[in-house]
């Protein structure tokens, strides 16, 4: 399991810290029957908070961890947190996990209504010779759960998530509604073959050129380009040799990502 050594490496950052898993059955690839149905956004972010509060940390602000696929929810977990004061279901308010900062890791719910993203995953055939595609084809978007879950069980669209909501000030409903900074941190891979970096950094950083840091004295992990809007909310790394989640077997990029979230646990 490729988090593992991340895992092992935030404790070694932090060694107070708390580390809290999810696993999304639906697209677990199990060999059992599989959960051929999403769970709503909603009641998704309610079951997190009910899984949190069950284990005494309801009221603990979170760092927010999250890749690929599973950036997807953590936009949803983002939204929920953010309106969680106006969502009534049977005249009670749902309550959702406390995000104080959020770490997306070659994040899909960026430009997810364009189609590079979609046509990579479950459209295109492998080409010849490009043994990643092949592995990803066969293992994850030809897999009987996955191809289902993602073909037929949810709207790409619920978990698309714009600029504007992780830069500047956010609501936050658990501290009364007052505004604060939402650190967040944009990991991508320059060669990754499913999510469009190029794209996504342009969006991001406003047009700025990928190919250069603009962080200065900031190795970022061996990162080939670093931006950070002015107001510090957001920082986008792009490790341009880098495929979808080989993140994690990098050990350099590795490493600086688990002290950065290390780092914003200690400031939640």
């Amino acid at each position: 399991m490729p988090y593992i050594t991340l895992f092992r490496e935030i404790i070694q950052a932090d060694r107070d810290v708390g580390i809290t898993v999810l696993e999304i059955p639906a697209i677990s690839a199990r060999l059992i029957y599989p959960v051929r149905q999403m769970t709503p956004a909603r009641v998704f972010a309610n079951n997190v908070h009910s899984i949190l509060q069950n284990h005494h940390l309801g009221h603990i602000p979170h760092v927010l961890v999250a890749n690929s696929f599973g950036t997807f929810l953590a936009s949803q977990l983002l939204s929920a947190s953010r309106h969680s004061a106006s969502n009534l279901e049977n005249g009670h308010p749902h309550q959702y996990p406390r995000i104080s900062s959020l770490v997306l890791i070659d994040p899909i719910p960026f430009l997810i209504f364009e189609p590079d993203l979609t046509h990579a995953f479950l459209y295109r055939f492998p080409g010849q010779g490009r043994t990643s595609q092949w592995i990803m084809w066969y293992f994850s978007s030809r897999d009987l759960a996955v191809a289902g879950v993602l073909g037929r069980e949810f709207f790409w669209y619920e978990g698309v998530l714009w600029r504007e909501d992780i830069v500047g000030a956010m609501r936050d409903a658990n501290r009364g509604g007052s505004s604060r900074l939402l650190p967040t941190l944009v990991v991508l891979g320059g060669n990754d073959q499913i999510v469009p970096t190029g794209k996504v950094w342009r969006y991001l950083t406003n047009g700025t050129d990928g190919t250069h840091s603009t962080t200065a004295a900031e190795d970022g992990g061996g990162a080939d380009g670093i931006w950070e809007s002015n107001d510090g909310s957001l920082k986008v790394i792009n490790y341009l040799p880098l495929d979808h989640a080989q993140i994690f077997v990098s050990r350099k990029a590795r490493q600086f990502v688990a002290a950065e979230i290390a780092r914003l646990s200690a400031e939640a």
